[in-house]
This record gives C-alpha cells, sequence and structure tokens, in this order.
C-alpha cells in the first residue's frame, strides 16, 4: 500500500494549477507529528506489514523546519518499506533532502 502525507499547505508560490486555495497556501501549520506517527502504526497494523511507499508533499515540503522534517523522515522510516518520495517545487534546498531515506 503506498500513502501520501501532507504536513502543511504552506507554500512560496501560487501558482494557476494548484489544487490549494491562496489561504492554504499562507497557511503554516503544521500536521501532529504524534498524529502522523499513530495514523502510520494504525494503517501499518492493519495490514500486518511495512506500507510499500510513502510520498510527502504539500505545499512546500523544503520549507519545514528540518528538525520537524528530520522527525518526520525517522517516523517514516519506522513504517515504510522503500525510501520516502519528496515532492518539491525545488524552489529552495533543503540539507535533509541529501539524506538517503
Amino acid at each position: 500500500m503506498n500513502i501520501s502525507i501532507n504536513p502543511s499547505y504552506f507554500c512560496n508560490f501560487s501558482c494557476d494549477f494548484c489544487y490549494l486555495t491562496p489561504e492554504q497556501l499562507k497557511d503554516k501549520k503544521l500536521a501532529s507529528l504524534v498524529d502522523i506517527e499513530n495514523r502510520l502504526h494504525e494503517v501499518s497494523k492493519f495490514l500486518g506489514t511495512k506500507l510499500n511507499q510513502v510520498d510527502l508533499y504539500g505545499g512546500e515540503i523544503a520549507l519545514l523546519d528540518e528538525h520537524y522534517l528530520e522527525s518526520l523522515l525517522n517516523i517514516i522510516e519506522k513504517y515504510s518499506e522503500l525510501p520516502c518520495n519528496i515532492i518539491t517545487n525545488l524552489s529552495k534546498l533543503n540539507n535533509i533532502f541529501s539524506d538517503k531515506r
């Protein structure tokens, strides 16, 4: 099973084709890491195995605080067989992008 996680809507672009509203793109709220881990645990327990793949998207993932992003990748690694896919507009290079996960 593949899972997509959207931890934040915040983005530094306002693309015409974006599925998010201008209000959402300005929103800097973050999904709770505890909630994300609980959901991944529930799905993994239901499946009886690790997830096949986790995609991480937003808003713009590169704009997330590095500590938050590091913690999120640690959580994802516990529940996914494969490295996480990070979907980004590459307007900013985050140091965590060079992580092998």
